[in-house]
């Protein structure tokens, strides 16, 4: 029960993550041609379908910061309820969109309730997980953000492009009605000086019979104050290094080209070998990621990090290489099983490592003084780095030679791989100087002629 209570407190925050899997894997399976017709009076070019799925990434980067300084001030229930209003109006304004600029206006907004809805819940379920379950509790809101992508890829059935927007638009609404039943975190309410609050809060969390007192001096002593600011602490070198390395992992996860596929996904395969096949493909391919977060979520506790991280970017490696030959030099009937397996290898290695993993690094490098800033810092750079793929790519492969995207991809890749293997070479000194201080891309094919 007790175990029960813990673990659902962090689900129902994290139905914040399949909120943002929704909008994200809300463009896969459409492709520009689902604007035509009866739902809209207007037809996005390529240029402009490549802004409407980018444009989100700028709105997340815009409000991370600024979500990162107000949990600090209002709490993290506040901000996870508030960062739906920006989600609502961006979906009604994709609803209802008459003009292209209403479309963007509402793809921005939806992302800026993104970026704040990943900084409060990221922080949140941290605090309120027990020690020898955080790191299980940490790769929920990656869990529940790959269920949201497969929910928008199995709406992709829906004919009218609107039946499909009001079902991923209803959903901040159920978050908002979720969420009253949640409680603030009570390392916030420690901060406050509403001790007795926080006390009640964490027995309710831990159960009736369980002993607190330990865990309350805990929260208590690492956020006592001190004889210097949060500003002083972000200048000391160990936070310096350590949010260089985990920057440098993001940049990597962006650069495995993650959003190629949940962006582009339907473009990329809109062939004539493999139009039969593309339907199947998108769902296996969110499947795998699902599959795959059930697994990490479960054995993270016990796993090497710097271990899994490195062959999932192995593992990428080889299946971005796949598939760019594959597009590059094959394109038969024949090679539908080829791309069919780097698909799910791709998926499943992603989800496996770089996905969740990478988040949990971030959260197990800083200490809790300076992780909501720091949280708020890697994200913003997280976004512009994803949001500058979602546009360069389709935007480089317009103007180079048939399948040059292809190479572009995996060199991508590879630049990645670069970076994570010396972001991971940072990783252990800064556990080390952790222990010794005290406790305180997108891949656009052309459609066919």
């Amino acid at each position: 029960m007790v175990l029960a209570k813990s673990i659902l407190v962090a689900l129902v925050a994290s139905f914040g993550g399949f909120i943002v899997g929704v909008s994200l894997g809300w463009s896969g399976p459409i492709g520009s041609v689902r604007c035509i017709g009866a739902s809209y009076v207007f037809q996005p070019s390529p240029v402009h379908w490549a802004f409407i799925c980018s444009i989100i990434a700028v709105g997340a980067a815009i409000m991370c910061v600024p979500a990162g300084i107000m949990i600090s001030s209002f709490g993290r229930k506040p901000i996870m309820m508030g960062m739906v209003l920006p989600s609502i109006a961006g979906w009604a304004l994709i609803i209802s969109a008459e003009h292209l600029s209403m479309m963007y206006i509402g793809r921005l907004l939806i992302g800026m309730g993104n970026g704040g809805i990943g900084v409060a819940v990221t922080i949140y379920n941290n605090e309120v997980a027990e020690l020898h379950m955080r790191g299980m509790l940490n790769c929920f809101f990656n869990l529940m953000l790959v269920h949201g992508t497969l929910y928008a890829y199995l709406l992709n059935s829906c004919q009218d492009l609107q039946t499909y927007n009001f079902a991923c638009g209803l959903l901040p609404l159920a978050y908002a009605g979720i969420l009253i039943w949640v409680p603030e975190s009570p390392v916030y309410l420690v901060q406050q000086n509403r001790n007795e609050k926080a006390k009640a809060t964490l027995q309710w969390l831990r159960g009736p019979n369980a002993n607190i007192e330990r865990e309350m001096l805990a929260i208590a002593t690492s956020h006592q104050p001190e004889s210097y600011s949060t500003k002083e602490a972000l200048r000391e070198r160990a936070t310096v290094r350590s949010l260089l390395a985990v920057i440098g992992l993001m940049l990597f996860q962006q650069f495995t080209g993650i959003n190629a596929y949940v962006f582009y996904m339907k473009l990329m395969f809109n062939e004539d070998n493999y139009k039969a096949s593309i339907q199947l493909c998108i769902i296996v391919f969110a499947l795998a990621q699902v599959v795959a977060a059930y697994v990490t979520a479960l054995v993270i506790q016990k796993s090497e990090r710097k271990l899994w991280l490195f062959v999932s970017g192995l593992v990428i490696l080889l299946a971005s290489i796949l598939l760019a030959l594959n597009f590059q030099f094959l394109r038969t009937a024949d090679s539908k099983w080829l791309i069919a397996s780097a698909t799910v290898m791709y998926s499943a290695a992603h989800g496996l490592g770089v996905g969740p993993l990478v988040w949990v690094v971030m959260i197990e490098m800083f200490s809790e003084r300076v992780l909501p800033i720091c949280d708020a810092i890697v994200s913003t750079f997280s976004s512009s780095s994803s949001g500058h793929g979602q546009w360069a790519l389709p935007r480089d492969y317009r103007n180079s030679s048939n399948g040059s995207l292809e190479i572009a991809f995996y060199d991508w890749t590879l630049r990645g791989t670069s970076c994570k293997c010396n972001a991971q070479q940072n990783q252990q000194q800064q556990q080390k100087q952790r222990q010794q201080q005290p406790q305180a891309c997108q891949i656009k094919r052309p459609m066919p002629s």
